[in-house]
């Protein structure tokens, strides 16, 4: 039996504010024309927005002093474990241990081994305090003001992958965050039944939804992503414009995005999952949400290589800005808040997958567990 992951809620919780004014004025009637299973996600995206453009010229803009979180490449990371770079490889522990590029795979398609030390690392950021770090960074508007609800989401959400897999990294230089493909659990007869929540994988919950002190409902509502949902964005979202949806775009919007971007196909497993998760600016309690946006920063890389063979367009192919659309939070050279010492521009950068990450889709088959 693996070790399980006994990661718990960090006890920063936030109460849902109903939509009023001029919110409920300028984003209700396009909430409304979605589906009812979607409508949920778009209140929460609209909600986002609202508050992230009200706080916008307060939230501080300042260049922090660079971390090992702003690493883009192994030779930076390599200084930071005090590796050694000796031609172009990172040597660590004066044993000739060569420090790799972070490989993501589907979670149950890890072996036991490396099951083992992404739960130990896991915790082991629970207990150092770095984990409740980065979670809490998405559960304010204030400091996460592009994580929802515009242009931004991409690039914002591969960044924040970056920093907790980096975190991980520290504490075990093998291990990468896998990413969960719940097309998977949803060809089950029963999802609520798959071997994920198991207590050897993802943890079990009891009767009043609890799992090692992290909420969760799985299955009272929402929907798991489907294959098709994936292929909608690969085979038919061909344009940038809509890769980069503007998800809480007001009616003016020349360009909105609609339930088939991408942010809509992550935000509903989301719900499935329930709990923490369902609340976006709770749902960082759970390990299981930075799997499930590994997912879609894969899917989005897919749609990358399909779609943008020049890779000096992938860097620079971004939405124009406009507040019809999205708010200055998403606009290409705003600030990454709160990663001020990038723009949103520069999480299109190849260098994520270039000089960092390789990212890899398992096909796999699963079975109920007893």
């Amino acid at each position: 039996m693996g070790t399980a992951l006994l990661l718990f809620c960090s006890g920063i919780l936030s109460v849902a504010v109903a939509l009023k004014g001029s919110l409920e004025d300028k984003w209700l009637e396009f909430c409304g024309s979605f589906p009812y299973h979607y409508e949920t996600a778009c209140h929460q995206f609209a909600r986002w927005d609202y508050e992230a453009r009200r706080l916008w010229d307060s939230i501080p803009k300042e260049k922090p002093n660079k971390t090992v979180y702003d690493c883009m490449d192994l030779k930076c990371l390599c200084g930071y474990m005090r590796g050694d770079w000796v031609g172009s490889r990172c040597l660590l522990f004066n044993n000739g241990t060569v420090l790799g590029k972070a490989l993501r795979r589907e979670y149950r398609m890890l072996t036991e081994e490396e099951r083992r030390r992404y739960h130990e690392a896991m915790n082991k950021i629970k207990e150092n305090g770095e984990y409740d770090k980065l979670a809490k960074i998405h559960k304010d508007y204030f400091t996460s003001p592009a994580a929802h609800g515009g242009s931004g989401f991409l690039p914002w959400n591969r960044e924040y992958m970056k920093r907790l897999e980096i975190a991980l990294r520290m504490v075990d230089h093998e291990v990468a965050l896998p990413y969960w493909d719940s097309t998977l659990d949803y060809e089950l007869s029963d999802p609520r039944y798959s071997v994920l929540w198991s207590e050897e994988l993802m943890g079990e919950q009891d009767y009043d939804g609890f799992g090692s002190g992290i909420k969760r409902n799985v299955g009272d509502k929402g929907y798991l992503m489907k294959e098709t949902d994936i292929t909608t964005i690969t085979d038919w979202t061909n344009e940038y414009e809509h890769i980069f949806a503007h998800t809480a775009a007001s009616l003016d919007c020349p360009n909105p995005g609609y339930w088939s971007a991408i942010e809509y196909i992550g935000a509903d497993p989301q719900l499935f999952v329930g709990g923490d998760m369902e609340n976006f600016l709770t749902a960082s309690n759970d390990p299981l949400f930075w799997s499930l946006h590994a997912m879609i920063d894969l899917i989005w890389q897919r749609w990358r290589n399909l779609y943008q063979p020049m890779v000096s367009d992938r860097e620079n192919q971004y939405p124009a800005n406009d507040t019809t659309c999205s708010g200055p939070a998403h606009f290409r050279d705003s600030p990454m808040v709160p990663f001020n010492n990038f723009k949103i521009i520069d999480g299109l950068s190849n260098d994520y997958t270039r000089e960092y990450a390789r990212l890899l889709r398992d096909f796999v088959s699963l079975i109920m567990s007893p």
